[in-house]
């Protein structure tokens, strides 16, 4: 009766500790980034680039990202939800008059 409950809890403790070693080893990763349409355009690329150049060896190779596009609201609200981001890049514009 109990073996459901103790098979998914092994299991739930198992993908824990794989993602625990991930996020200790800076050379390697998978990185779900969301950015807005406009961050898209310049500054993704090149953080994605620089990425790349940190390491001169082939490290590097085993991190990979997953890219996500909409608006500030959207992507913060996923990002707060635990839906599908890690880190989101976002620009507010606050106009003062």
């Amino acid at each position: 009766m109990y073996l459901k409950y103790i098979t998914a809890s092994l299991s739930d403790l198992s993908q824990g500790n794989e993602l625990v070693q991930q996020l200790m080893d800076p050379d390697k990763g998978h990185v779900k980034l969301g950015f807005t349409y406009t961050l898209g355009q310049q500054l993704v690329p090149e953080l994605i680039t620089r990425v790349g150049k940190f390491h001169t060896d082939d490290k590097n190779q085993a991190i990979t990202f997953e890219l996500g596009q909409g608006n500030s609201t959207e992507l913060l609200q996923e990002l707060a939800d635990e839906k599908f981001f890690d880190l989101c890049v976002v620009l507010f514009f606050c106009f003062f008059f």
